[in-house]
C-alpha cells in the first residue's frame, strides 16, 4: 500500500511536469505572440508546484520508510526507490522560489532571443542572457558537490550524471584530433563527390510528406505522436502515449527537414519505448541525455546516413522530385548528402564538422559558468572560435551566437551530450550489427523494425535502471570509447572520398 502511495506521489509530480511540457510545446508551435507574458507565469507556477512536491518532507519520510523495508519489494521496485531517494536529495538543493524565478528568467530570455535572432542583433539578448547566466551560476554553486573539480560539473550532471570537465576534456581533445586527421587526409588525397543537383528548390509540401513516410518506416507511432513545424526542431514527451516532434523546412536545403525529422524521430522512439506502467517513476524515464542523443544520432547518422538506407528510399524521393533529381542515381545522392564542408549552423552541419561546433559551445559554456567569460564578450569569443576551429567567421549573430535555443532555454550543460550521443551511437550500432546479422540488408530493404525492436528491448525499456556507462558495458562489453566513432568515420569517408 505504501509503495502505491509513493507511486501516486511521483506520478502527480510527473503530471505537473507534463503540463509544463504541453505549454512549452504550444509556446514553440501555435501560441499567439501576445500570450507570452501569461504563459511565462503559468510555466513558473507549475515549476514551483512541482518542486514543492518533489522536496516535500512527507515524500522524504515515505521514501526512507520504504527503503528500510525494501527487501519485500521486487528488484524493479527497489531500484525505483533507490533512484527516487537520490532524486529527492538533489531536489532539496533548489527552493521552489528559486525554481519559479529561474523559469521566469528563462521565459524572458527566450522572448528576447527570438527578437534578437529575427533582428540579427545580439545586443537585444545580452541583458536577459546575463541575468539568466547569473542564475545558472548560482544554481551551479547550490548543486555543487564537495570536492568537485569545476563549477560546471554540477550543471553537466543534470543531463549526464557521469559527466565532469575532467572526463570531457580528454574526450573532446581525442575527438577533435581524430576529426582533424581525417579532414587532413581528405584534403590531401580525397576526391569530393558531386552535389550540384542538390542546388534546386524542393517544395515544402513534398518534403513534409516524405518526412512523415520516413518516420513511419522507423516505427514512430503516429497514434501516440505527431510532427509540427517550429523554429528549432525538438521532441517533447507527455508520456509514452503522447510523444511529439517538430521539424523545419528550407526549400533550398532538402536534408534540413529530412535530417531533423529522422533525428527527432530517434528521440521520439526512445520516449515511446519507455514502459507506460512506470509512468512518473525512474524506470519510466530515459537514462540520460547522452543516451537519449545516442538514439537520435544512431538513426540520423548510422542508419539514414548510410548507403543501404538510400538504396531503398531514393526511388521514392526521386518520384517526389523528378525534375530536381533527374538522372541522379542512389549512390550519387548518398555521396552528395555526405559532402563535407565547414558551415555556420550546427544543426545543419555534416556529421564530421558537427563535433567541432559542439566543442566550441562546450568550451564557451564552461568559461561562462566558470566566470572566465562574460556575456558582453560572448559574441566576439564565438566568432573568434569559429574562425580558429572551422576557418569561417559569421557576418551576423543569427549565423553565430544566436543560432541555438539552449542558453535562452536555460539548458546549460546540455551541449556535450550531443557529441557523447554520437559516440555511444556508433558503439551501440556496432553491437546491433553483431546481434542482428541481417541488419544491413534489412536497412537496404526498408525493414527498420528489427532495429527499433532491438533498441527498445536493450535500451528503451530499461529506463534508468542502469547508468549510461553500465548500460554501454552491458551492450558492448566496454565503456564509452571514441574509437568506435572515429573508425566509423574513417571507413565511411574513405569510400566516399576515395582516399
Amino acid at each position: 500500500m505504501s509503495y502505491q502511495k509513493y507511486k501516486a506521489a511521483l506520478q502527480e509530480i510527473k503530471d505537473l511536469q507534463a503540463a509544463q511540457a504541453v505549454l512549452h510545446w504550444d509556446m514553440e508551435t501555435f501560441m499567439p505572440a501576445k500570450g507570452l507574458q501569461q504563459r511565462s507565469r503559468q510555466l513558473a507556477s507549475l515549476g514551483r508546484l512541482a518542486q514543492e512536491k518533489a522536496q516535500a518532507p512527507e515524500l522524504g519520510e515515505l521514501l526512507q520508510n520504504l527503503l528500510a523495508q525494501k527487501e519485500q519489494f521486487s528488484p524493479a521496485e527497489q531500484r525505483n526507490l533507490e533512484l527516487s531517494w537520490e532524486d529527492y536529495q538533489e531536489a532539496q538543493k533548489l527552493s521552489p522560489q528559486f525554481v519559479e524565478q529561474l523559469s521566469l528568467l528563462t521565459s524572458k530570455a527566450q522572448a528576447a532571443w527570438q527578437k534578437a535572432r529575427q533582428a540579427k542583433d545580439f545586443s537585444l539578448f545580452a541583458q536577459p542572457l546575463s541575468e539568466l547566466l547569473a542564475a545558472k551560476r548560482e544554481e551551479a554553486k547550490i548543486r555543487a558537490k564537495a570536492g568537485q573539480g569545476h563549477l560546471y560539473d554540477s550543471l553537466l550532471r543534470s543531463y549526464e550524471k557521469e559527466a565532469t570537465v575532467a572526463r570531457l576534456d580528454p574526450i573532446f581533445e581525442q575527438l577533435s584530433s581524430g576529426i582533424r586527421q581525417l579532414l587532413a587526409k581528405i584534403a590531401a588525397q580525397g576526391t569530393p563527390p558531386k552535389k550540384e543537383f542538390l542546388n534546386h528548390r524542393f517544395p515544402a509540401d513534398q518534403q513534409w510528406a516524405f518526412s512523415l513516410e520516413l518516420l513511419e518506416q522507423m516505427g514512430y507511432d503516429f497514434e501516440a505522436g505527431r510532427q509540427d513545424a517550429s523554429t528549432h526542431p525538438f521532441t517533447t514527451s507527455f508520456g509514452a502515449e503522447d510523444v511529439r516532434i517538430t521539424s523545419r523546412i528550407d526549400e533550398e536545403d532538402l536534408m534540413s527537414c529530412l535530417g531533423s525529422s529522422i533525428h527527432e524521430g530517434g528521440h521520439a522512439l526512445y520516449e515511446q519505448g519507455l514502459l507506460s506502467s512506470e509512468y512518473g517513476l525512474p524506470l519510466g524515464e530515459a537514462v540520460s541525455l547522452s543516451i537519449h542523443e545516442s538514439q537520435s544520432r544512431l538513426w540520423e547518422q548510422n542508419v539514414a546516413g548510410s548507403e543501404a538506407y538510400w538504396q531503398h528510399n531514393f526511388d521514392r524521393l526521386q518520384s517526389l522530385f523528378p525534375s530536381q533529381l533527374s538522372g541522379v542515381k542512389a549512390q550519387d545522392f548518398y555521396r552528395a548528402i555526405n559532402y563535407l564542408a565547414p558551415n555556420f549552423i550546427r544543426t545543419e552541419a555534416d556529421e564530421v564538422h558537427y563535433h567541432l561546433h559542439v566543442g566550441i559551445r562546450y568550451q564557451l559554456e564552461k568559461q561562462l559558468i566558470g566566470g572566465e567569460l562574460e556575456v558582453d564578450q560572448l559574441e566576439a569569443a564565438w566568432n573568434e572560435a569559429y574562425e580558429r576551429e572551422l576557418g569561417i567567421r559569421p557576418d551576423n549573430p543569427q549565423l553565430g551566437v544566436l543560432q541555438d535555443i539552449h542558453w535562452s532555454a536555460g539548458l546549460w550543460g546540455y551541449f556535450p551530450t550531443y557529441s557523447l550521443g554520437s559516440l555511444y551511437a556508433s558503439q551501440f550500432f556496432a553491437a546491433a550489427k553483431k546481434a542482428l546479422p541481417e541488419l544491413q540488408s534489412q536497412i537496404a530493404q526498408g525493414e527498420l523494425l528489427p532495429l527499433r525492436n532491438w533498441l527498445r528491448k536493450e535500451i528503451h525499456e530499461k529506463g534508468r535502471h542502469y547508468s549510461s556507462e553500465t548500460l554501454c558495458q552491458q551492450l558492448t562489453g566496454q565503456g564509452l570509447s571514441v574509437e568506435f566513432f572515429l573508425a566509423y568515420l574513417e571507413e565511411k569517408y574513405r569510400k566516399i572520398y576515395n582516399f
